[in-house]
């Protein structure tokens, strides 16, 4: 069986495929924010309100439109997966399986952002330590380019949701607006 080139993955796997992204805002925003959602020509229209901002779903161009014209959001998140693990063994060995590839290039700069909610793996550091191992394990011998990437790991009752930040620098920052609040 003939391998499948990493472009052809990546069309099958994130392009065409219908993602989770997760819209942060201020808090007391939320319910403006899924209006503005609710106004852009998406793909999918199905979002929802939760704590700190919006879930939607949609395929990347919905996440471009997002970030191109969403006012009240400082930065949409795409979850790229979800695990659950109640040790670092444990954590480690799914991580290891897990096609970082398909999100970030060979040698990102990488930002691992980590928060923890009654989980027994509470210790943020480790964790992200674990996460960037499996990613460096998992180019080992792949060619590399300059790029970068925030991944954003949130661990609630030992299960655990991978995103990755598609807005870089927060979306207020970006200098498109000229009269900010």
């Amino acid at each position: 069986m003939i391998p499948e080139s990493p472009d052809k993955r990546i069309r099958r796997h994130i392009r065409a495929r219908i993602m989770d992204f997760f819209v942060i805002c201020a808090p007391g925003l939320e319910t403006l924010c899924l209006k503005e959602i609710s106004a852009l020509p998406m793909s999918v229209q199905e979002a929802s309100l939760t704590d700190g901002g919006v879930i939607f779903k949609g395929r990347l161009w919905d996440m471009y439109l997002a970030n191109l014209h969403l006012r009240t959001a400082s930065r949409i998140l795409m979850r790229i997966g979800e695990l659950k693990a109640t040790n670092f063994n444990q954590l480690e060995k799914k991580l290891s399986d897990f096609p970082w590839e398909l999100y970030l290039s060979s040698d990102a700069n990488l930002n691992i952002s980590v928060s923890t909610h009654q989980s027994r793996l509470y210790h943020k550091d480790a964790i992200a330590e674990i996460v960037l191992k499996s990613i460096r394990n998992r180019f080992e011998n792949t060619a590399s380019s300059q790029s970068s990437g925030h991944i954003f790991i949130r661990g609630i009752d030992d299960r655990f949701t991978l995103s990755i930040d598609t807005s870089g620098e927060l979306l207020h920052k970006r200098g498109l607006k000229l009269h900010v609040g």
